[in-house]
């Protein structure tokens, strides 16, 4: 398995697949940077260098959009070597943009499999760029590269840039059931609370969240002293957001609590009564592809509060998992916020969890494709 970066706590997802493949097989990692091996695979760090002169080219010809290259002798070298010595069956990319290095590094000797993952970024985003495009339908014209795509709405949104998606198999990220799920816990101080687990990037709307709850309790005011909305994430706009949380004078509504384990998401959804993921489309173009936290969510009964966006509507159906609003609509997310607030825990959101959206059929279906593929 490939990525740059290993380890990361908003990829709980590659960190599942990789806990399966330890056990039904043998795993190796390859990334540039590794925040944590909790799990103890094996990996291999492999950072990308170049000079100054190539990557002043390369990086004027992506800013022109003429062209999108990762082409260098001294990696791909380090790369084929690593490939020599350890003869994988297959090669998964997360994250599509991030494959290209490995796709245009290996020799052309190599016939081996490679699934390239196209989650957001690599779907919406980047799909802007035409030289991005041009080189996944490069990439994707080769025999033994094989797209997997999170969700329908980026199938389609791939297919109608003209990239071959023909090859190409829907694989829905899944949640470790195991380990979310619903467990009775008391309340101290008997506040109604919606959560958000994930970044602070801005398609995860919290600026339109915050918005909304502040019309909210303008409509609703003895709301006020018992609602309250808890935020994890870091990032470089947490002190935007802290500042219009002054503005709208929620300080007492609104919490930011950081990064958070596994394990400190369960708490908090445990003491949690709803789930709230307001997803937009970044002003860059950047999209989900379908938020993991919302299946988890889900996995532990919380009704959701969200948008139609990306693959969101595949995930929560309108009045049936939660409530959906276009993006960026504070009015109706407002009256949503009143709405949701007659709901109780939702059995039905595990069930479609278990059903769809379960780590462990998820790790069984990519088994399959790897044997499918890799014969």
């Amino acid at each position: 398995m490939f990525s740059d970066t290993y380890g990361s706590v908003t990829t709980t997802f590659i960190r599942n697949e990789v806990r399966h493949f330890t056990q039904s097989g043998e795993i190796v990692y390859v990334a540039q940077n590794i925040v944590k091996n909790s799990e103890g695979v094996k990996i291999y760090q492999l950072p990308y260098r170049e000079n100054i002169i190539s990557r002043k080219i390369r990086w004027k010809k992506w800013q022109k959009d003429e062209q999108l290259t990762f082409v260098n002798s001294s990696y791909g070298k380090q790369l084929n070597n690593i490939i020599e010595q350890e003869k994988p069956d297959v090669i998964h990319c997360h994250f599509a943009y991030e494959a290209i290095k490995i796709i245009q590094n290996i020799s052309l000797e190599y016939t081996i499999p490679i699934f390239i993952h196209f989650h957001g970024y690599g779907a919406s985003q980047m799909l802007r760029k035409k030289s991005y495009v041009k080189t996944i339908q490069d990439c994707l014209k080769k025999e033994n590269v094989f797209p997997l795509f999170v969700s329908g709405y980026i199938r389609e949104a791939l297919q109608s840039l003209s990239i071959d998606v023909s090859k190409g198999s829907i694989l829905r990220c899944g949640v470790d059931l195991d380990k979310f799920y619903s467990s009775s816990f008391e309340k101290g101080d008997g506040k109604i609370i919606f959560l958000q687990v994930s970044s602070l990037a801005e398609k995860k709307g919290h600026k339109y969240t915050m918005l909304a709850f502040s019309k909210f309790f303008q409509l609703n005011e003895r709301y006020k002293s018992m609602v309250k909305v808890i935020f994890t994430g870091v990032g470089n706009r947490k002190d935007e957001l802290l500042n219009l949380v002054k503005e709208l004078g929620l300080q007492k509504n609104i919490d930011f609590v950081g990064n958070v384990s596994p394990e400190e998401t369960v708490n908090l959804m445990n003491k949690a009564d709803y789930y709230v993921h307001h997803s937009i489309e970044a002003k860059d173009g950047d999209k989900e592809g379908i938020p993991t936290s919302i299946m988890e969510a889900m996995a532990m009964n919380l009704p959701i509060l969200s948008t139609n966006h990306a693959g969101i509507p595949e995930l929560v159906e309108h009045e049936v998992n939660g409530l959906l609003c276009n993006e960026k609509d504070v009015e109706i997310l407002a009256v949503q916020i009143k709405e949701i607030l007659s709901w109780g825990k939702l059995n039905i959101n595990r069930d479609k969890v278990e059903k769809l959206y379960n780590c462990k059929i998820h790790n069984l279906q990519l088994e399959k494709l790897y044997d499918e593929k890799s014969k």
